[in-house]
């Protein structure tokens, strides 16, 4: 039987399928570091397949060998992350895309992962860029945070897509201002007012229409803005411990008894009082 590099490396489709479910399967036993490192060598070229069901069965491959190594060769990692941002994150199945995506978010677990990917994806956006991408900056923004991904680049890169003539584009790329803006305000109005021009000034107003509030975030310094959210949670926990308080307070409540309950209805102890004197009265009885 041919080695799997051989074997992926066939014209027939078939071969070369057979020959990835067989990697799978010695992937998901017990492999040496040594032995999955070198399979890892192999795999921008495995990723490349040009028949569908070969390359998604590839990359369900790359996947667990990933999580069993750390990569941190940075060529190697440049090369499986273009690979996956050039032809798999573009594929028409939702199913290959995310597990593309799923694929370059574990590349960036590691220091130099993070810093391979976010040097690829500034240099691929442009005007001709992919929806898809930008929307895989912004997963991205959200996962590792300003410091892995700053937004100070790519604020300033997405601006001029907020223009675009693309819709898919256009909605992308205010999509990612709207979390860019909800992870670090200051840092995004600061990177679009930046710029000084047309786009950036109707950048901000796009993003002012889809948060629906006016949009005033250099008035307050890194500090109060971290103050205003700490307030914001003390009111929220303050709300629930006051809402918790009134279920402990309605709980142990006794029950109300019967007689409670009749002297409410007739108006009191008085009034229950009279009503005894005149039913003992109708029977011939006098009380004083």
């Amino acid at each position: 039987m041919l080695p799997f590099s051989k074997r992926l490396a066939s014209k027939n489709a078939k071969t070369r399928l057979e020959a990835v479910n067989e990697l799978i399967k010695t992937l998901k036993g017990e492999c040496a570091e040594e032995v999955l490192c070198e399979y890892a060598k192999e795999f921008p070229k495995y990723l490349l397949d040009a028949d569908t069901t070969v390359q998604e069965r590839a990359l369900e491959a790359f996947l667990i060998l990933i999580a069993k190594i750390e990569l941190d060769d940075a060529k190697l990692i440049s090369a499986c992350a273009t690979v996956l941002i050039d032809k798999t994150l573009k594929s028409t199945k939702s199913q290959l895309r995310t597990k593309a995506r799923d694929g370059i978010i574990q590349l960036c677990e590691s220091t130099t992962g993070r810093e391979a990917v976010k040097d690829i994806l500034i240099a691929k956006t442009t005007a001709k860029t992919s929806p898809h991408i930008l929307n895989l900056i912004t997963h991205l923004l959200i996962t590792f945070g300003n410091t892995a991904f700053p937004i100070k680049d790519f604020a300033t890169l997405s601006v001029p897509l907020t223009d675009s003539s693309n819709f898919q584009l256009r909605s992308a790329a205010l999509n990612y201002l709207k979390e860019a803006y909800d992870c670090d305000a200051l840092a995004t109005t600061k990177a679009v007012k930046a710029l000084k021009s047309h786009q950036a000034d109707e950048a901000m107003r796009q993003l002012e229409n889809a948060l629906a509030k006016p949009l005033r975030p250099t008035m307050l310094t890194p500090k109060a803005l971290s103050q205003t959210r700490n307030n914001k949670k003390e009111a929220q926990a303050k709300t629930y411990r006051q809402q918790r308080a009134n279920e402990e307070i309605a709980s142990s409540r006794l029950p109300i008894s019967p007689l409670a309950t009749e002297r409410k209805e007739t108006g009191g102890v008085q009034k229950h009082k009279k009503h005894a004197s005149v039913a003992i009265n109708e029977e011939g009885m006098t009380i004083e």
